[in-house]
């Protein structure tokens, strides 16, 4: 029993480590799963966010970067056209340009012109007398404020070195973003790119990012513009000279960059769109400056359907360019809040994970059966060597040694019929152990048939009668048996398997009963809806509760039998509650604390369908 109860131990704690590597290998990988599925959908929403953000802004940006050059000044000379006056000297045609009247967006702040000597002027802020006499001016109190600013960013640090610098380092960055460099075969990104750092997967994931927004890139250098010197000097400003060649001259822009005009002490305004101006060698930049807290809440209003939370930081260092910064303005960040992708929407992956563990609990439940179905059987067979070889050792011995004796003349004559009727009572014995693990195989194989047949209960009872008078009077007890008005009653059963039950019922009750004050054994018939029902009842000390979850086990006994030396295998109200089963029935021990002994209820239909 310590073996065996050691075995099943072991076996239990090796089931339960697998079911813990399977629960744990099943619950990292379903984790690990959705990790994934809620960082593909919160990059998918960044995505989405970044592809509004760029085709809301996009447009202005692009515009802008195509504006004419001339555009800058106030009052400017149209492109390719130049009138000679009436006098002496040549006077120009000019007119009004777009940006006079101030910028076109809200957002926008101030456009502005940077010369190589330093020299800052905007199209919105005009000194010239000819200009202010040509055109309205606007109002004072709006000039002043405009001059304000233009003063605030000459004075200021932002000088034309670092303005050179800071739109060599955003155009550097733009390509970077945009997987254009020199070593690409063309602005698509084919071949080695300045991208390739982050890897083949991630220069894919750029190209795929930017799509239209790289072709619209490509067409951002406005179309050659060719103007003679003098035209130039007027739209430029009179700090460029270039005396050597009076014939046209190309001038060439860049595209614009976002640049973060970080020496500028108001916050509203420290975001600047910036492009170069090439003239024969010579660089100009042109921009203008954006109300950075007015352009993000409308940038960030198109998209607070699916990102609530979510907010455009600057980034004012060299950092690589990654996923969450927007194609047209590359020195801001999305930064989205802790609501993003929280809750994931059913999708296939949930699906996989729903069979996946679906399978896990098949797998250790399964598992358990099979386990448990090993120790029970295990058991099983332990119990079984145990109580037969047990109750077989005590007839066979008495078989064994009364022959012995007999054979050997050791029996006087007058003794030997009490020894024959040993022999008998022990070989009856033999057969009855030897016909209930029979009965008992034949239950476990599924061999027993039904031979159902009609009869009345009174008939049923009688032929109960027949097979338990003679033991109860061997045991001692008086039989009495109660039909309760259901003799003319039918029932259509097998009453050789009800026999037996009843049979076995009665046998228990001699057995567990013969120190009883009250010989009575009775058995009852009552009607129980549908059904008829057959209760044995006896007058002994009864069943206690801790022996009632034993007793329709195989090789049970309870304590008491233990203790009184009973006999028996413990097969016999395991018997009778298969058969019952068999029968379509029930067997059940019945508690009723109004009188002593033991009573069991076979309840079996009326009929067997």
């Amino acid at each position: 029993m310590i073996a065996r109860s050691r075995t099943t131990r072991n076996l239990f704690f090796a089931y339960v480590l697998l079911a813990a590597l399977i629960v744990g290998g099943v619950g990292w990988a379903s984790i690990a799963t959705l990790r994934l599925e809620r960082e593909r959908l919160a990059n998918d929403q960044i995505d989405t966010a970044l592809r509004i953000i760029n085709r809301q802004l996009a447009p202005y940006v692009f515009s802008e970067a195509r504006r004419p050059y001339s555009d800058y000044s106030a009052c400017r000379v149209p492109e390719h056209v130049y009138i000679p006056g009436g006098d002496s000297r040549d006077t120009p045609l000019l007119e009004a340009s777009p940006l006079y009247f101030g910028p076109p967006e809200p957002w926008m702040k101030l456009h502005f012109q940077v010369s190589p000597t330093g020299q800052w002027q905007s199209p919105q802020v005009s000194e010239d007398t000819l200009c202010l006499s040509a055109f309205p001016v606007h109002s004072e109190a709006v000039l002043q404020e405009r001059r304000a600013q233009l003063k605030e960013l000459e004075s200021t640090c932002v000088s034309y070195e670092s303005l050179a610098a800071g739109v060599s380092n955003a155009r550097r960055r733009d390509r970077e973003l945009l997987c254009v460099c020199d070593d690409c075969d063309d602005a698509t990104g084919k071949g080695v790119s300045r991208a390739s750092r982050f890897g083949r997967k991630a220069l894919k994931e750029c190209l795929d990012r930017g799509g239209d927004l790289i072709e619209l890139q490509k067409r951002l250098l406005p179309d050659e513009s060719c103007d003679p010197p003098s035209v130039l000097v007027r739209n430029l400003g009179d700090t460029w000279r270039d005396e050597s060649d009076s014939g046209p001259l190309a001038v060439n822009a860049t595209e614009m960059s976002a640049v973060w005009l970080d020496c500028i002490a108001h916050a509203d305004h420290p975001l600047a769109f910036i492009r170069a101006i090439d003239v024969q060698g010579v660089r100009y930049f042109q921009g203008f400056l954006v109300d950075w807290d007015m352009l993000k809440h409308e940038l960030l209003a198109s998209v607070r359907e699916f990102l609530p939370d979510a907010d455009l930081v600057p980034v004012r260092d060299n950092s690589p360019p990654d996923r969450t910064r927007p194609v047209v303005m590359p020195n801001v960040r999305l930064v989205t809040g802790a609501q993003t992708a929280a809750l994931l929407p059913w999708s296939s992956t949930h699906l996989m994970l729903a069979i996946a563990w679906c399978a896990t609990a098949v797998i250790i439940v399964g598992t358990y059966l099979a386990v448990r179905s090993v120790v029970v059987l295990a058991e099983r067979k332990t119990q079984f060597a145990y109580a037969v070889t047990h109750e077989l050792r005590t007839p066979l011995t008495t078989l064994r040694l009364y022959t012995d004796m007999l054979a050997s003349g050791l029996v006087k004559q007058r003794d030997q019929e009490g020894y024959f009727k040993t022999l008998a009572d022990e070989s009856e014995r033999l057969a009855g152990i030897v016909s209930a693990v029979l009965d008992y195989a034949r239950i476990e194989n599924d061999k027993v048939k039904l031979d159902v047949k009609s009869l009345t209960v009174a008939d049923l009872l009688d032929a109960i009668r027949e097979h338990c008078d003679t033991r109860c009077q061997n045991a001692g007890k008086v039989l009495s048996i109660d039909v309760n008005g259901l003799s003319s009653d039918p029932v259509t059963t097998d009453p050789q398997l009800v026999r037996q039950v009843v049979t076995n019922l009665v046998d228990n009750a001699c057995k567990h009963s013969r120190d009883a004050t009250d010989a009575s054994v009775v058995i009852r018939a009552h009607a129980a809806g549908d059904r008829i029902a057959i209760d044995v009842e006896d007058r002994g000390p009864g069943i206690t509760p801790a022996d009632r979850s034993l007793l329709f086990k195989p090789f049970r006994r309870g304590k008491a039998s233990r203790q009184q030396a009973t006999g028996g295998i413990g097969l016999g109200l395991s018997l009778a509650k298969s058969w019952s089963r068999i029968l379509k029935g029930d067997l059940e021990c019945v508690a009723d604390p109004t009188r002593p002994g033991a009573c069991f209820r076979l309840t079996i239909p009326r009929r067997i369908q």
